[in-house]
């Protein structure tokens, strides 16, 4: 597990902890931790540098393109900073520079009054929600994003086999990884199709047109242009949801639709699924985790809902509500945040312990 502890607004550091010991393996001075992988362990790491500003004949003409043109034609300013990555051999302590990235991921972190906020990655999860960096199944490739011009984006493969990151001409947004080389993708008409990071080919997966087919069969009376996908790591690969993500965000009610492998044929899981803050399925995809909606409504709190019969049960009770319990899954328990520190308790409510500080 890599946790990352700060106080404050710029005192950061980043920590390798093993979680079964409960003892610190490492530190990361001057850069942001993204995942380990591989046997001997390899991190991946990246670092924000300043990126120079156009010459002064450069501006100069720029503005004089404007001054012609009266204020009508103005060309997009260059990026003042960019990311740069690295793979760093943490037995032989080498590093091995990848490349830069224009632009800076803008990543949603958990704020509280607290002193110490903590974030962490386990397994093969996506947890933040844009532009996080995204790993194959078999960390071959990785997969990010960054704002383009306007309300476009733009989509980096970094491949962590050959030790370089290049541009993707990927159609529309990628949801995440459907196999060790194909990107699932939803195109601006609301198809899916698979993305060969490879080839660089495009095949189809499921039209728009099959998907309202499905909702008519299976009387659901939302509209299917609000189908949107997410992810759930089961150990071996993604298992993929159709709901409605406005919806799945407000933590209400919507659809649930599964994709089935290896054709991606729709199976109806629920017509209403009550979804919830903070919330994940476990790798069996029998158990639903979740906390409170907000600070003041059980933000602390950590819940678990039995998904064969329905019912919720209370892992951890909430207290202060000062704060986000984040809960995650952990082979067969659950990791999650309270009194500034991370606790492991069991699926059970078994064996509640501190995990970190040690």
């Amino acid at each position: 597990m890599w946790i990352t502890a700060a106080s404050g607004q710029t005192n950061r550091d980043a920590f390798l902890y093993d979680i079964e010991n409960r003892r610190v393996l490492g530190q990361l001075a001057n850069g942001w931790a993204a995942m380990v992988l591989g046997d001997p362990h390899r991190l991946l790491c990246s670092q924000s540098i300043p990126v120079p500003l156009w010459n002064r004949i450069e501006e100069r003409a720029l503005k004089l393109i404007a001054q012609i043109s009266g204020g009508r034609t103005r060309l997009p300013k260059p990026q003042t900073e960019s990311v740069s990555y690295w793979l760093l051999d943490l037995e032989k302590h080498a590093p091995q520079w990848l490349g830069n990235i224009p632009g800076t991921p803008n990543l949603f972190l958990p704020i509280a009054p607290v002193s110490m906020w903590m974030f962490w990655r386990l397994g093969n999860m996506s947890e933040t929600p844009n532009f996080s960096l995204v790993p194959s199944p078999d960390f071959h490739y990785c997969f990010t994003g960054r704002f383009a011009r306007g309300t476009s984006h733009d989509f980096y493969l970094l491949d962590l086999q050959a030790d370089l990151i290049r541009k993707m001409n990927v159609p529309s947004w990628p949801c995440d990884w459907w196999d060790n080389t194909h990107l699932l993708v939803r195109t601006t008409n609301g198809d899916f199709v698979l993305y060969d990071v490879r080839n660089k080919a495009v095949s189809p997966l499921i039209s728009s047109g099959k998907i309202a087919a499905f909702f008519m069969e299976s009387g659901l009376s939302d509209k299917p242009a609000q189908a949107r996908l997410f992810a759930t790591w089961n150990g071996r690969e993604n298992d993929f949801y159709l709901t409605d993500s406005n919806q799945k965000w407000l933590a209400a009610e919507s659809f649930l639709i599964k994709l089935e492998r290896p054709d991606g044929r729709l199976k109806l899981v629920s017509q209403r699924f009550k979804f919830e803050w903070s919330d994940h399925f476990d790798q069996t995809g029998r158990h639903y985790l979740y906390s409170g909606r907000e600070a003041g409504n059980a933000s602390d709190g950590v819940f678990l809902r039995d998904l064969d019969t329905g019912i919720n049960r209370v892992l951890v009770p909430s207290a202060s509500d000062e704060y986000y319990s984040i809960p995650r899954f952990y082979r067969d328990s659950v990791i999650y945040v309270r009194s500034n520190a991370l606790w492991k308790i069991g699926l059970d409510g078994s064996n509640n312990v501190r995990v970190f500080p040690p």
